[in-house]
């Protein structure tokens, strides 16, 4: 009787060191997704906030987002227009891109026309209209919509035909 429950004993140990060693193996297997450090590459962001841009033209600019180890988490970038003064929430979003990268560093070229008609920048009370680029490092908790959650650069549109 003493052999039966000692055969049983040695099963049950010889599972729960399976079972544990799976675990651990699945544990260790499973990248971690890791929130990027995003900054504006070229133009920086304080040359892209001196550019004055009229509708029709391209407003081209590069980010570089890196981590350390593990998997990227996905961003996203986009071109907010603000017609409330001193709102964090845009009133319209003009470009959004979810960028995703599945090395440790990466650059990435964003190139959007800006819409023929787009009415120009202003800092009247009544006609209120300022444009930011903006990054949300969490799209899920923070989206664009809300204004993001990390960086962002103002740009001014100016119309030139007139």
């Amino acid at each position: 009787m003493l052999n039966k429950y000692s055969e049983s004993g040695k099963v049950l140990m010889l599972f729960l060191i399976i079972l544990c060693t799976s675990a651990l193996l699945f544990s260790c297997s499973d990248k971690k997704k890791r929130t990027a450090d995003i900054e504006f590459y070229e133009p920086l962001a304080h040359e892209l906030s001196d550019a004055i841009l009229s509708p029709g033209d391209i407003l081209r600019f590069s980010l570089r987002a890196s981590i350390s180890d593990g998997e990227m988490r996905p961003f996203e970038v986009g071109l907010a227009r603000y017609t409330v003064s001193g709102s964090r929430q845009p009133s319209e979003i003009l470009f959004r891109e979810m960028l995703v990268s599945e090395n440790l560093e990466e650059i990435f070229q964003i190139e959007w026309e800006l819409p023929i008609g787009l009415p120009e920048s202003s800092s009247e009370e009544s006609e209120f209209n300022a444009y930011r680029i903006i990054i949300t490092r969490n799209p899920d908790r923070q989206p664009l919509d809300e204004g993001g959650n990390w960086l962002s650069t103002v740009i001014t549109v100016v119309d030139s035909t007139e």
